[in-house]
């Protein structure tokens, strides 16, 4: 890591982590995990426990869940419903999607809890037992219809493909080959801008969810094709004006290890955006919320900092 990069990534650390006790704790888990998985620092874990430990209720709720479909659509419902507090654009296109599937919603949600109690080594308030059974009913489902959806994967494709990779990481279902199949279809010949940054996060997500969410570094040549476009579209995508999605773009370089001319241009177009915000990432100069702007800040703490080894879990002890 240069200099300059390390002291760009101490200040941004330094900025968060002394705010980061007042965020939701959503906004410490996200934070905190990210920084755990590329540091090892054990001081992250207890902001994933608290996290883990103030879902444990609705966790229970989405488990009892299971056998009734109409309890299943009531919850799904909730979550979609929930989406609506956001101003996002992006966000409320989803949200008359998901009204006519919320059973997908709702099982998003359990299968997200599932995949973070197999990371986090759950074994007490969760027993073995009845992580496994949940598994195995889930095993009965057939999910395809949903990863078959070209428009739930057209709208929301970060979700849909964590989805898709927590199935498979579960031992629950493996529909990659087919559903990365409708997502080079889908996207071969983007539209408008927002298409072609859909097309962006559907790959960034492919990458980071089969690395298990910063747990394992990628083969470069098992996705050649994904990065093959990025190399070709480099100069567009450092034009987007969207740092989100660049740092993302540049950190799945570095999960597969590779350190290239386009890395580097990645890596001096966020630094230089930091130096020109004061040292951090705004949405805008009237920007004053830091839990606002975590997301695009903990990425480019994760793109300038050196990823050499990653650490799954971490084992929460629960």
């Amino acid at each position: 890591m240069s200099k300059s990069y390390l002291k760009q990534v101490e200040t941004l650390k330094s900025r968060f982590e002394s705010e980061l006790e007042k965020f939701p704790l959503g906004k410490q888990w996200h934070y905190s995990e990210r920084l755990y998985r590329t540091t090892g620092n054990k001081k992250y874990i207890k902001n994933i426990r608290k996290y883990w430990i103030q879902r444990t209720r609705s966790f229970h709720d989405l488990i009892n869940a299971l056998n009734d479909d109409s309890r299943q659509k009531t919850l799904g419902r909730k979550y979609v419903e929930s989406l609506k507090k956001y101003k996002s654009p992006r966000l409320q296109k989803r949200v008359p999607i998901y009204r006519e599937i919320p059973e997908f919603k709702y099982f998003q949600e359990l299968i997200w809890f599932l995949n973070r109690a197999k990371d986090y080594k759950i074994k007490k308030n969760f027993s073995p037992t009845l992580l496994k059974d949940t598994a195995d009913k889930l095993k009965s489902i057939n999910f395809r219809e949903y990863f078959n959806n070209q428009i739930l994967m057209k709208f929301d494709p970060v979700q849909t493909v964590n989805t898709l990779f927590f199935l498979k990481n579960l031992g629950i279902a493996d529909y990659t080959t087919e559903s990365l199949d409708l997502i080079k279809k889908l996207f071969e010949s983007p539209k408008t801008r927002e298409e072609y940054q859909n097309k962006l996060y559907s790959f960034t997500h492919i990458i980071i969810s089969d690395s298990r969410y910063y747990q394992q570094f990628i083969d470069q040549e098992k996705y050649s094709w994904i990065y093959n476009f990025l190399e070709d579209e480099i100069p567009d995508i450092l034009k987007l004006k969207n740092n989100d999605i660049i740092a993302e773009i540049g950190l799945c370089y570095k999960l597969a290890k590779i350190e290239n001319a386009s890395l580097k241009k990645i890596k001096i177009l966020i630094s230089n955006e930091l130096d020109n915000q004061g040292g951090i990432l705004l949405r805008d100069k009237q920007e004053k919320s830091l839990e606002k702007i975590e997301h695009r800040n903990v990425l480019a703490i994760l793109l300038l900092s050196d990823l050499t080894t990653l650490y799954p879990g971490p084992d929460l002890n629960l």
